[in-house]
Formats: C-alpha cells, sequence, structure tokens
C-alpha cells in the first residue's frame, strides 16, 4: 500500500472518529466519563458461553485487558458488554489462548489495510443509524496513540484471587500498590538446552529481579512471563530484564508459588541466551 494511501486512510479515520466521538458512541461516551468499556469478541454467539474473549479498556489508563474469562463474568457485565464482529484466529495448543487475541488485536491496530477496512464498516454502521459501528475503529485509533504494551492478556481460573482481579478490572480501579523491594521470579527451563535457566536468572538479576529459584517444565517453543499475583506491571518489569524480545507476558495468577513472576522459556529464546555461563 502506498504511503499516499496510508496517509488517506489515517486521515478518514481521525475525520470519522471525531464525527462518532461527538454523536455519542459508547467507547467514546465511556472514554469521555473515564470508565472502562467492555465487548466481547472471538466465536462468542451470545452470553457469556465459553469460546470468546473479554475485552475491557480503560480510558483512564489506556490499558486493554483481553481477558480469557472462563464464564466467570458476572451476568450484568456481560450483558453490557458489546459484542465486536471481528473473528479471532484460534490459539495454537502450546499459546495461552488470551495471548494469541491480544496479538492478534495488536496486528489489527498496527495494520493500515485494517484501519482503513474499520473505517468503511464505521462508515457504512453510521449510515445504518449504528453508533456503535464505529467503536472497533474508535479502539484501534486509541491502542495506536497508547504507549508500548498497553494491551495485557490474562487467564482467569476462577479462584478467589481471579475473581477479585476481574471485579477491580471491571469497574476500573487502581493497580495494587505492590510490595515494594525486587520482583521476585523463578526461571524454568522448557528446553532441550542445558544452563538456559541459570544464563536467563543472570539477565533476570542483572535487571534487578531477585530469582528464587530455577527449574525445569515441561518443553514448550514459546517463552512466557507470567504474572503470579495481578500486577501486571512486573510481569512487564522482568520481561525487560530478560532480554528475549520473543517473550510475551501475561497473567496466570498462582498465590501458592510464592513470586511475582514465573519465567518459563521456550526454544524461542534459546538464542538470547547462548553467551554466559551457569548450569541448571
Amino acid at each position: 500500500m502506498s504511503v499516499e494511501r496510508v496517509l488517506a486512510a489515517l486521515a478518514l479515520a481521525a475525520a470519522l472518529a471525531t464525527a462518532w466521538a461527538e454523536a455519542g458512541s459508547p467507547l467514546a461516551q465511556k472514554t469521555r466519563e473515564g470508565k472502562p468499556w467492555l465487548a466481547w469478541i472471538g466465536n462468542r454467539t451470545e452470553g457469556p458461553a465459553a469460546g470468546a474473549h473479554l475485552l475491557i479498556y480503560d480510558p483512564a489508563r489506556r490499558r486493554l485487558h483481553v481477558v480469557d474469562a472462563r464464564g466467570q463474568v458476572p451476568s450484568d457485565a456481560a450483558g453490557a458488554a458489546q459484542r465486536l464482529p471481528a473473528p479471532l484466529p484460534a490459539a495454537a495448543p502450546d499459546e495461552e489462548p488470551a495471548l494469541a487475541a491480544a496479538r492478534a488485536i495488536e496486528e489489527e491496530v498496527r495494520s493500515p489495510r485494517s484501519l482503513l477496512r474499520l473505517a468503511g464498516a464505521a462508515a457504512r454502521g453510521l449510515r445504518r443509524g449504528d453508533r456503535a459501528a464505529a467503536d472497533p475503529l474508535l479502539l484501534a485509533l486509541e491502542l495506536r496513540r497508547a504507549p508500548k504494551g498497553s494491551v495485557e492478556p490474562a487467564r482467569l481460573a476462577g479462584g478467589a484471587q481471579d475473581e477479585a482481579l476481574l471485579r477491580r478490572l471491571l469497574s476500573g480501579g487502581a493497580p495494587p500498590a505492590g510490595r515494594g523491594g525486587p520482583i521476585s521470579a523463578e526461571v524454568l527451563n522448557g528446553t532441550a538446552e542445558a544452563g538456559l535457566a541459570a544464563r536467563a536468572a543472570k539477565m533476570l538479576r542483572l535487571g534487578g529481579v531477585d530469582v528464587l529459584l530455577t527449574g525445569g517444565t515441561s518443553p514448550r517453543p514459546r517463552t512466557l512471563v507470567y504474572d503470579r499475583t495481578g500486577d501486571f506491571r512486573r510481569a512487564e518489569r522482568a520481561l525487560a530484564a530478560l532480554g528475549c524480545g520473543r517473550a510475551r507476558a501475561v497473567t496466570r495468577l498462582d498465590p501458592a508459588r510464592a513470586v511475582d513472576v514465573s519465567v518459563e522459556l521456550g526454544s524461542d529464546c534459546v538464542g538470547a541466551f547462548q553467551a554466559g555461563g551457569g548450569r541448571d
């Protein structure tokens, strides 16, 4: 796509966004009020049945939470959420579904072609008098202006901590204050590369992360940094210290582990730790 077409698409998107904001689309209204906006995205047909993800956009913090809620969403919140028409690709068997959904959304936001398509769909909706048709475009524009890393995937399994986290996200509450001090972590090697956990632990310690233990886990191709306490910011800082650009962070609470984050190393990050000493 030529630069001229990209610029034209962005100009059209900006003009349409302004028009819908003035017309009062649901997302624009929530943004003005500083309240979370909710939407279902994926293969969900209706209601809170399993198979899709709940999007919770927090305009005050410019954060989009992509939640694999596994049927835990209260009925009033489930009913209030819009349903976005965009499907999501199926996650690979070895990948967290919420992370796959977050990646698809980020790719959609970065694509000029997708912006042009969203603008066209919004224009058709406006002609029908459907103000909510603007919301996918408005969300894309919001995320393009948001800082890098503003999409937070989370998988909830139904424990008390998961319920508390979901209530906080639905209410737009502030993240936890944190315990202070260094981030605590465990590093688990999911590859056949001996010494990988020790070398990754060395990188994390250089970045100010307190690695309490290293060990092994089941084989995995992808490296994930799990937020175990509901403070995604700590997982982001550990991710930055890890030094592997392919790794991603996702919330999956597990208070029994007694660490802030779990770093599960996959084969995608072997190259990032080729140098350095240490053995598992």
